[in-house]
């Protein structure tokens, strides 16, 4: 264990770097900033202690340690980027109401986390903040979210459900792409687009209702969503864009409304269980839409 003297104001830039023998530190208050990496790479620090005199965990602060767990107390308001980038041994993470913003790649391959409750004090989630965080199984979403940036849950192959509260009016692209255990998503009615790669690759989906605010579908958004058997497109969507619905190999039947314009390339393509199409409209649709479909059988 280190416990570093109350003389010290300052943590130094990689001030412990790949220090592989410390197991836990103790931080006085005197301590009122931390350089960047300045734990970084120790590989057998299980603990430390956060002191209330810090106000920021500085850029790659802990990145690739062996923390398993942390409290950060209440004066602290940023969590900087790669913070906790690659720390696999941390298995929870309590953020104070105190915290306003996580970086980037903040718990990057934190492959051990099992639980997040963002604070109200956070209005958007960062992009790449959770990416590959395969063993988180539920997040805890504020009304006071705004923003789920791109990637940031991306491949958090245990997450099984998502609430997302009305009060966030953007999902970034790639945000739960291939999170393979999702089962159920609530999809707010704040949300007009339906981003980019959004829910690809949730293999376990096996139905969504997008809300009547929702206009635009876009490229691959519910592509290889394999078990989805069933979709409800409400009145408000005027575009289902490239590859929205390929490979969604479960979907028997699909309803498209008469406000939808436009059928893009292979937007239900490969979705070979697909017999049966109901088109209300006069969409222009592409000639790929509904390719290697057995939709003859109509």
């Amino acid at each position: 264990m280190i416990t570093i003297p109350s003389q010290v104001s300052f943590i130094p830039n990689y001030a412990f770097f790949g220090c592989s023998t410390i197991t836990s530190v103790l931080i006085p208050t005197t301590v009122t900033g931390m350089g960047t990496g300045a734990f970084q790479s120790c590989s057998s620090i299980s603990f430390i202690s956060i002191p209330t005199s810090l106000t920021s965990i500085s850029t790659n602060a802990f990145q690739s340690s062996s923390l398993s767990s942390i409290l950060i107390p209440t004066s602290v308001i940023t969590i900087s980027s790669y913070a906790f980038y690659f720390c696999s041994s941390l298995t929870s993470i309590a953020f104070p109401t105190s915290v306003t913003s996580v970086g980037e790649y903040a718990f990057y391959h934190c492959s051990s986390l099992t639980f997040v409750s963002i604070p109200t004090s956070m209005l958007s989630i960062s992009p790449h903040s959770f990416y590959f965080c395969s063993s988180l199984t539920s997040i805890a979403f504020p009304t006071s979210m705004r923003t789920i940036s791109e990637y940031s849950f991306y491949s958090c192959t245990s997450l099984s459900t998502i609430s997302i509260p009305t009060s966030v009016t953007a999902i970034g692209s790639s945000s739960f792409y291939s999170c393979s255990s999702l089962t159920s998503i609530s999809i707010p009615t704040s949300i007009s687009m339906i981003g980019f790669l959004s829910f690809s690759s949730c293999s376990s989906l096996t139905a969504i209702a997008i809300p009547t605010t929702v206009n635009t579908i876009s490229d691959y958004s519910f592509s290889y969503c394999s078990s989805l058997t069933s979709i409800s497109i409400p009145t408000s969507v005027i575009t289902i864009s490239r590859e929205s619905f390929s490979y969604c190999t479960s979907l028997s039947s699909i309803s498209i409304p008469a406000s939808v314009t436009s059928i893009g390339y292979q937007a239900f393509a490969y979705s070979t269980s697909l017999t049966c199409v109901v088109i209300a409209g006069s969409p222009i649709v592409d000639t790929t839409a509904f390719k290697g479909d057995p939709t003859n059988t109509c």
